[in-house]
């Protein structure tokens, strides 16, 4: 098994720039074709539409994966966010219809078979590296594969312990959806455990007129429920300094 010596480049890169030259000559000197790092540097993000992202994958794949959402199908991607053992990446992993057109795809642009390794750091952070060959995915390839499994989950914590930091810049520089005093207002409430009604009463609207103002927010976030939008609010700073309001402050502080 080879040394965090060996790795050292990773450690002693300069800039963002020098350690992604970095992380891809080394998956290719580990003897794969391509590697994929997605990171997500605070909870409540999702995985991958948040994610810090470096690889080398095709970007004709890259662009058709993002815009047919096909993170919401692939076995990889929910494998990795509820798991922490690693999962090879070859065609008996993709059961359904729709995910058996996603590895033929996938095929399609050299993604064939390798390993994919979860990602969950002290701080909530969540991610997955995967190392995948432009080789059909025979049993010696597998067997190597494990056989160099330690090497590579000590690469995994490297590469994560090195690229935390560009996730948390990317990650500070997103700009949350424009949110209206009332939908941030309604927010700041839900996540004080209030319903629906609950914030009607308080703001002085209807429960109609605050179940739309959700219904606006879950679209803004690209959410389909009200937990999963305070979630992402939390995640984005949106509701910092604002616990005040679930202390019962009135909400008259908030221009209508």
């Amino acid at each position: 098994m080879k040394s965090i010596g060996y790795f050292s480049g990773l450690l002693m890169a300069n800039s963002e720039e020098h350690w992604g030259r970095v992380f891809l000559k080394t998956a290719q000197k580990e003897g794969f074709d391509f590697a994929f790092l997605a990171l997500v540097p605070r909870h409540g993000m999702q995985l991958l539409e948040d994610a810090y992202v470096k690889s080398n994958y095709d970007p004709e794949w890259r662009r058709k994966y993002d815009q047919d959402n096909l993170a919401n199908i692939d076995p990889t991607v929910s494998h990795c966010v509820m798991h922490t053992a690693p999962i090879m990446w070859s065609p008996e992993l993709f059961c359904t219809k729709e995910q058996k057109r996603l590895y033929e795809a996938a095929s399609s642009h050299g993604l064939r078979s390798g390993i994919c390794l979860p990602i969950h750091g002290p701080r909530g952070e969540v991610g997955l590296l995967s190392f995948i060959n432009d080789e059909p995915p025979e049993a010696v390839l597998q067997r190597k594969i494990v056989r160099h499994l330690p090497r590579l989950s000590l690469l995994r914590d490297i590469v994560f312990e090195t690229a935390v930091e560009y996730a948390n810049r990317a990650g500070h520089h997103k700009q949350p959806p424009p949110l209206t005093r009332r939908e941030l207002e309604c927010l700041i409430w839900s996540a004080a455990g209030k319903s629906s009604w609950d914030i009607a009463k308080i703001i002085g609207r209807s429960e109609s007129v605050v179940n739309y103002h959700f219904a606006n927010i879950r679209l803004k976030f690209n959410v389909s429920t009200r937990r999963e939008a305070v979630a992402k609010a939390v995640s984005l700073g949106l509701l910092d300094n604002t616990a005040s309001y679930g202390s019962g402050v009135s909400s008259s502080s908030l221009a209508r």
